[in-house]
């Protein structure tokens, strides 16, 4: 399934396929989006969690599944929502295992490095010297959520497919994927002729 989930990232129709039962709601400001919280989860810690300000979050229901994706229209930004839903991907793939994400985030750093997408690097390094990422208890998986955000909003798209850059660099992270879902699965997440479009 994996080949399917990281097709068309951020893109809601897809995200409808892959979690039917996860919503996305839009909100304008701070305020709405606190008071959407407060009255929607007056009794559970997301609540509590949730000061307004923030540009989106995941909600899980109490078996650890997605259940809906806040966005706050004021505060997010164009990797906001992509953001959110690698959460959701990452964690249905991968599951809680920090130190197979770890694994794999060092990979894409490396890969990154390697192909000359410094732009990317130096935002994920920006996104990890951040205070909230550092307080996380959670670094890997909220690395690899940028990471796609930021894939997502820097233009690897169709339209530039054909570019050898964007090309070597989907394909060196076929290869990634599938060293990792081989570890954990026993077989590939993409066969051998997947190409950079369907990747």
């Amino acid at each position: 399934f994996l080949k399917s989930l990281f097709t068309s990232l951020g893109n809601s129709k897809s995200l409808a396929s892959i979690f039917p039962n996860v919503g996305i709601r839009n909100f304008k400001n701070n305020e709405e989006t606190k008071a959407y919280v407060d009255s929607k989860y007056k009794d559970s810690p997301v609540s509590k969690q949730i000061f307004g300000n923030e540009g989106g979050m995941i909600i899980y229901d109490e078996q650890g599944n997605p259940s809906e994706i806040i966005i706050n229209d004021k505060t997010s930004t164009a990797t906001t929502l992509p953001h959110e839903v690698w959460h959701a991907i990452l964690v249905k793939a991968f599951g809680e295992n920090e130190a197979l994400f770890k694994e794999f985030r060092d990979e894409i750093r490396k890969t990154l490095v390697q192909n000359g997408f410094t732009d990317i690097v130096d935002a994920l390094d920006q996104f990890s010297s951040s205070p909230e990422y550092q307080a996380s208890n959670k670094q890997a998986q909220e690395w690899l959520v940028e990471f796609g955000g930021l894939l997502t909003a820097s233009g690897v798209t169709m339209e530039n497919i054909k570019k050898p850059e964007v090309r070597n660099l989907l394909n060196q992270i076929k290869e990634i994927f599938n060293k990792i879902t081989l570890e954990m699965f026993g077989y590939p997440a993409f066969l051998d002729y997947a190409s950079p479009e369907q990747i």
